[in-house]
């Protein structure tokens, strides 16, 4: 079978390159099923800076609550149905598990996140799911109310999406990384 060269030490750019001549363009016959079997995130993440996710509604400061759905120079009535769903889902547990064990990770994680961690990797996305828990548990971690977000109408399949951006610190450092997410209620565009 055909394989790829990973070259020793790589950009992130160089990464992102070869993912997307392997997985988005299916150039490698070895990884042409990926695409299906591992369908996010759905955009690179050079998608985060470009501002082709979509049209931008508004920005949010999470501080506030969700003081922001009274902007109705930002907001429009057409938009409120999608934000309070997409909200919603962040708080719906419905018990799903892709392993065939119980454990209760799947009692502590909204069904968004479980159904993000599944379609991220080649296996259950269960190793996942525990690495959200460490660090949603690190003393060290912003909270949301810290975080900077962005709601946005998404060029992919016309729901509302949000973008959270964040700072992250390092395991073994006092630095902290910048990252950042764009989802909708069902997919996960890009990290």
């Amino acid at each position: 079978e055909e394989g790829i060269d990973l070259p020793p030490h790589a950009t992130v750019l160089e990464i992102e390159e070869i993912y997307e001549s392997c997985i988005i363009h299916k150039q490698i016959s070895t990884h042409k099923n990926l695409s299906t079997t591992v369908p996010f995130p759905i955009l690179s993440s050079e998608v985060l800076d470009n501002g082709s996710l979509g049209e931008t509604i508004c920005d949010i400061d999470l501080s506030h609550g969700a003081s922001f759905i009274n902007d109705s120079q930002s907001i429009k009535n057409k938009h409120l149905l999608g934000i309070i769903s997409l909200f919603a889902a962040f708080v719906s547990y419905k018990n799903v598990r892709y392993t065939a064990y119980h454990h209760p990770i799947y009692e502590a994680v909204p069904t968004m996140l479980v159904n993000f961690a599944n379609g991220s990797r080649v296996n259950s996305g269960f190793r996942l799911l525990h690495r959200c828990r460490r660090h949603v548990l690190d003393t060290k971690a912003h909270d949301l109310t810290k975080t900077n977000a962005t709601l946005f109408l998404s060029s992919d399949d016309g729901n509302i999406g949000i973008i959270l951006s964040n700072k992250v610190p390092a395991s073994m450092k006092n630095d902290l990384y910048e990252v950042k997410v764009a989802f909708s209620e069902k997919k996960l565009l890009s990290c």
